[in-house]
């Protein structure tokens, strides 16, 4: 992937070589060099574009091979990047014409589009990298990036094809309306995808699950059959009028092996998610997925498998420890699950059943503020953590899910007691 990027980019940057403009030609020297740094930074800010739509709007390829979470940390990152190139862009085209500001006049219309574009992205820029900081609620957040997101191409569109007499005909010309149709369709798929053949479901029961925690169980009443592995999450869309209508990513705690039930548990966490509880039964609700690659399901049957969960994270662990138990499947298998208090905790009495018939597996509970809980208690730390795998070989498959900082920590950790790198999976797909 790497490579077809670089391969990718080095073609956009040749542009300004094989098809130079008469503002090109009449530069010499440092001005020449000048320009044409600035208008290949500003082409490889608009061909990271199509890369930028295609990485948001949830294609299926992209996550069966890198899972969503990596596709969206690119997302970030190459907005980042996008946003870099379309700042150095004018500064170069400006120094290489020894100008300071671009003169206001009609004339450059196409500049002053740019400069607008340049203002909306360095704007969504520090909105999407600075939301929690400024307290906006990830609907209002998630709303606007998807509305502004189409300004922005149309903006960008109109800059590229009439800032330069490059793209006025010929390949470069054919190569901009290409580029731009492919983003328009598919942010026009990724806006149609909710009513288009997804499976519905309607939620039979909201429960408490713990403190702060809700149990959702839903029942497909329409659509297609939806089959997925242990431990992937979908993106739900609640059709109630006590809570806000968009999608949330939320991990399925059923077994595979019920694919016409879904349930989910919900922490409240959130703006959205602390009103979980409004939900009713018989809500309607709109399921795109499934994603992820964060399954036991990717590693050989019989190996060694160690769970590690911090809160709500064991939520993909109880997909797949379910399904285990559906399919007979007895390997030896360690599940670590580290919360708060007692009244943290759910699903004690289904863990003590899974010992009749999963009789290799073993549960931990790790309690960091609960002195009087059974299990341990105290913070998952490096010493704990190599004496509760002792008895795991270091080479088997691990799954961590749980706080950020607490994956890291946990991951890097395990390294160090040698267990392989390429077998420690870790889940997070937060936008």
């Amino acid at each position: 992937m790497l490579l077809f990027l670089i391969l990718f980019l080095g073609g956009v940057a040749s542009i300004p070589y094989s098809f130079q403009s008469s503002s090109i030609l009449y530069k010499f020297g440092t001005d020449r060099l000048l320009l044409r740094s600035g208008k290949i930074f500003g082409l490889m800010a608009f061909s990271l574009v199509l890369f930028q739509v295609a990485s948001g709007t949830r294609l299926k390829f992209p996550d069966r091979i890198f899972s969503l979470n990596k596709v969206f940390r690119f997302h970030r990152i190459c907005g980042l990047v996008i946003a870099g190139l379309a700042i150095t862009h004018p500064i170069l085209i400006l120094a290489s014409e020894n100008m300071l500001f671009i003169p206001f006049k009609m004339r450059y219309w196409p500049e002053f589009t740019g400069v607008f574009l340049l203002m909306g992205l360095i704007c969504t820029g520090v909105v999407s990298t600075l939301r929690k900081v400024m307290g906006l609620p990830f609907h209002l957040w998630f709303k606007m990036h998807q509305w502004v997101a189409p300004v922005l191409l149309a903006l960008l569109f109109v800059h590229v094809l009439f800032v330069s007499e490059t793209f006025e005909t010929g390949l470069p010309h054919t190569l901009v309306f290409l580029s731009t149709g492919i983003c328009g369709i598919l942010w026009i798929r990724h806006k149609i995808r909710p009513f288009l053949s997804k499976p519905a479901f309607e939620v039979t029961s909201v429960e408490p699950a713990g403190k702060e925690a809700w149990r959702l169980n839903l029942v497909r009443v329409s659509g297609r059959a939806f089959q997925y592995h242990s431990g992937q999450f979908g993106f739900f869309r609640f059709q109630s009028p006590n809570i806000s209508s968009e999608e949330h990513p939320f991990s399925i705690s059923s077994s595979p092996t019920r694919p016409d039930g879904i349930e989910l548990v919900v922490r409240e966490g959130g703006d959205w998610t602390r009103l979980v509880s409004r939900i009713e039964p018989g809500t309607r609700c709109r399921v795109d997925g499934p994603y992820g690659l964060f399954s036991h399901a990717q590693c050989p049957k019989g190996s060694e498998l160690i769970m590690i969960a911090g809160g709500i994270g064991i939520t993909p662990m109880l997909s797949m420890v379910r399904y285990m138990a559906d399919t007979r499947d007895d390997r030896k298998t360690l599940l670590i699950w580290s919360s708060k208090t007692r009244e943290h905790d759910f699903f004690q009495n289904e863990f003590e059943g899974f010992g009749h018939s999963l009789i290799n597996l073993r549960v931990i509970r790790v309690f960091t503020r609960d002195t009087e809980a059974f299990g341990e208690n105290g913070r998952l730390d490096k010493p704990r953590l190599k004496r509760l795998v002792s008895g795991m070989t270091t080479s088997s498959y691990v799954y961590i899910c749980g706080p950020p900082e607490m994956m890291k920590d946990t991951g890097k950790w395990l390294i160090e007691l040698e267990f392989l790198k390429n077998r420690i999976f870790t889940e997070n797909f937060g936008l």
